[in-house]
């Protein structure tokens, strides 16, 4: 380092404001592929919350609508029921 201040015609402000800039980039990119990797390890998470989800709401659907045939059946049944007793 004291080598490239003696070899260098430069401000030794500049310099060290290059290294200070340098330091800043390197920090700041690291700062944001940790951001950026919490973010994509949420994303996943959140994708297989959702498609977890989808899947146990569509089996509650089939279920319920199961349901809604054998409400339906009952009701004819006693639709029958009360046209014969009749």
């Amino acid at each position: 380092m004291l080598k490239s201040l003696i070899i260098t015609q430069n401000d030794t402000d500049f310099f060290f404001t290059d290294i200070a800039y340098k330091e800043l980039i390197t920090l700041l990119g690291q700062k944001f592929v940790d951001e950026y990797r919490l973010l994509l390890k949420d994303y996943y998470v959140l994708t297989t919350n959702i498609e977890d989800e989808v899947q146990k709401l569509e089996k509650e659907k089939s279920h319920l609508e199961a349901q809604k045939k054998t409400i339906e059946n009952q009701k004819a049944e006693q639709s029958k029921l009360l046209e014969i007793t009749k």
